[in-house]
């Protein structure tokens, strides 16, 4: 045990200061974690002192009972599910079809190429095509890509992990039977239904028990974090242990219930931390596994020396899982484009999708469950360890550098605007923070007259280098557009949160504004300019409906109007746009003053196009007042709900701001933490005190 625990605290150690070391380099963390395992590996063989980093090795248990549930999890939890829904087709069609797609075309072809027989090529395929883009989503996130990108790639990551799984129990399953046949295909699929399913129902039960904890402890984080680690280890482990269905897609529908809980039943700073705790979940088992794979590959360079006929496998098994990537995805996805009525999916986002298709965990796990006296398992584990060593560290170091050939990274000269923004409003914080100092007798004025000359000569050249950058845009029509468009969505996405930070929205209503803007940020980077504007409210998804249903039993009913709570998001929703749309307008055009103001202080700037200003504000206005007609409409269908509204938004709004003072006695120690607990119940009592 103390062995074990002294192993495992220097893979921690060693993880901790690889993130350092790898942030510095620019090298993605993953793949520097399986750099530094396989030379970790390769020097415990052959320096004895270091033998105890192979203490703790990779085995089935270990990957599906330990990693998989907070990996999945926390990928479920974060994922924005409007989305992942709205493109369900693509995902559906890449993680399932795709995937025995794939299957087939692996083992055709190494079954031809490779000392593997048909059964043993087979699950090879099986294992080796489910993808693991964990590498690669954190590079999506570093260089801001389109939303639609990110949930592709990982919405297949979710799903196609359980079609592995069941694939490959029901190859095996009938490779030891030795019984093939029309019916055995037909009990497949029944066989396959059912896991599915029973994944999804052990998942939905448990994460709406779940529910009970929310009324129980609304408040404490510790107990929300806790009791969500407990949903997604018991999921894994009731569905694939004690029930025999997918444990995979379990946590992946525990943790998507979970996300709308949060999203829309969590008090904000319940919400952070849960965030926090879930990200240090999913780092700790990244750090490990990652590490554990690179140095798992000192078998691999065993057996190399030993075997001569290995390498020319290993190349064939690359070649057969890259080709048949790119035939699942080059051939599905335009199958899908044609099919589905939603946006197309273009060559670009293809080829990211193929590029990114990482195995990782899920395959290793596999591999790791075949008996020892299987035939072919060693030829099989380090084919399947070459696969994924050679995925993740060729795209992972590569992607970065196929996002920008590909244009999908955020533009440079737009990255430069919120840096330039960024800057203002930092140094001009710290210029109001120096003013508050003064009423403080403990600092000099000497002190304070010095760092006033610094802080003003600072906030001059922030503001200067920003507005001379927004006026040597004019000399490229199409980049003024989508900068000023740009910065219209972010005012526009700021103040939705402020109103909602002001409990005058909802956060479910705060979401699906996000949502909208969103897809309106998506749209303006692929050249769309103005971007399409939703003309309805986004209705409740089926998903958000189901959710509903599940959870209503559990919290106290809407107390309006007989809980119609639908139509109470759409007037929070149309108030918000026509109050957001309505200043967003104003600020671009008070912003275009600004900079033709100091654009006369510069020698050789003209500040913004006027007609291009003109168009953004206009099309604004035109949104609030659409907005506006739309809350006229509803008022006039139910002026007696829209007034109880009215009131309930207003004491919302009350109620924030009283909640916010509380926080700030409490935090100044004004007031004792058992005195604010008894004053919290009676506001939210609504005791007048």
């Amino acid at each position: 045990m103390l062995t074990t625990q002294i192993a495992l605290l220097f893979l921690l150690l060693i993880a901790c200061l690889a993130a350092i070391a790898l942030k510095r380099l620019q090298v993605p963390f993953t793949v520097g974690l399986v750099i530094i395992g396989l030379v970790a590996g390769w020097l415990a063989n052959k320096i004895p002192g270091l033998a105890i980093l192979q203490e703790i090795t990779l085995s089935h248990e270990l990957i599906l009972f330990l990693f998989v549930p907070p990996l999945v999890f926390e990928s479920a939890l974060n994922t924005n599910s409007r989305l992942l829904f709205r493109n369900l087709s693509p995902v559906a069609m890449l993680a399932v079809p795709g995937l025995l797609l794939s299957t087939a075309i692996v083992s055709f072809l190494l079954t031809w190429l490779t000392p593997l027989d048909f059964p043993q090529a087979l699950l090879f395929g099986a294992m080796i095509s489910a993808t693991d883009p964990v590498a690669v989503i954190a590079l999506f996130k570093e260089f801001g890509v389109p939303n639609r990108l990110t949930i592709l790639v990982e919405g297949e990551s979710l799903f196609n992990d359980a079609s592995a799984i069941v694939t490959f129990n029901i190859i095996l399953a009938v490779s030891a039977s030795g019984v093939f046949g029309a019916a055995t295909i037909v009990q497949g699929l029944f066989q396959a239904a059912a896991v599915f399913a029973g994944g999804i129902l052990v998942g939905t039960i448990l994460a709406v028990g779940m529910a009970y904890s929310l009324t129980w402890a609304e408040d404490n984080a510790l107990l929300q974090a806790t009791v969500s680690g407990i949903v997604a280890y018991l999921a894994f482990i009731i569905a694939e242990h004690g029930l025999h269905v997918s444990g995979v897609i379990a946590v992946m529908t525990a943790g998507l219930i979970v996300g709308w809980l949060k999203s829309n039943r969590v008090k904000p700073e319940v919400r952070v931390f849960l965030h926090e705790f879930w990200d240090y979940a999913a780092f700790f088992a990244n750090s490990l596994i990652f590490l554990l794979i690179g140095s798992s590959t000192a078998v691999l360079l065993a057996m190399t020396e030993r075997d001569s006929y290995l390498g020319s496998s290993i190349f064939w098994a690359i070649a057969a899982a890259l080709l048949a990537r790119a035939v699942v995805v080059y051939t599905l996805v335009p199958l899908v484009n044609r099919l589905s009525k939603s946006e197309p999916i273009d060559w670009c986002y293809q080829t990211v999708s193929f590029w990114g298709g990482l195995r990782g965990a899920v395959a290793l796990a596999l591999a790791l469950s075949l008996a020892p006296d299987f035939p072919q398992r060693d030829l099989i584990m380090v084919l399947t360890l070459s696969v994924a060593l050679f995925t993740i560290i060729s795209s992972g170091l590569t992607m970065g550098n196929l996002l920008h050939a590909l244009k999908l990274d955020r533009p440079t000269v737009l990255a430069q605007l919120e840096d330039l923004e960024a800057l203002v409003r930092v140094k001009r914080q710290g210029w109001q923070q120096i003013t508050k100092l003064e009423s403080l007798p403990i600092f000099s004025q000497l002190v304070l007259a010095n760092l006033k000359q610094e802080y003003q000569q600072a906030v001059t050249n922030a503001e200067t280098r920003f507005f001379a950058f927004w006026s040597t845009l004019n000399s490229n029509p199409q980049l003024i557009r989508q900068a000023i468009w740009t910065q219209a969505l972010s005012i526009e996405k700021q103040l939705y949160q402020e109103i909602c930070d002001r409990g005058i929205i909802s956060q479910m209503s705060l979401d699906r504004l996000k949502h909208a803007i969103n897809l309106k940020q998506d749209a303006l980077l692929a050249g769309k300019i103005p971007p399409p504007q939703e003309a309805q409210f986004p209705t409740a998804s089926g998903w958000e409906k189901l959710m509903t249903a599940l959870v209503r039993r559990f919290f106290p009913p809407e107390q309006l109007m007989g809980g119609q709570r639908e139509f109470k998001i759409s007037y929070e929703y149309y108030a918000a746009v026509a109050y957001a749309c309505a200043n967003v307008a104003q600020r671009v055009k008070g912003l275009a003053e600004q900079i033709a103001s100091k654009a006369r202080e510069l020698p050789e700037d003209e500040g913004l196009d006027a007609a291009v200003v003109e168009e953004c504000a206009q099309a604004y206005q035109n949104y609030s007042a659409t907005a506006l007609q739309r809350l006229e409409a509803r008022t006039e269908y139910s002026p007696e709900l829209i007034i109880a509204l009215q009131q309930k938004l207003a004491r919302q709004t009350i109620l924030a701001s009283e909640e916010e003072a509380l926080a700030q006695l409490l935090a100044e120690g004004v007031i004792s933490p058992a005195i604010g607990e008894q004053i919290r119940h009676r506001l939210e009592a609504a005791d007048p005190l």
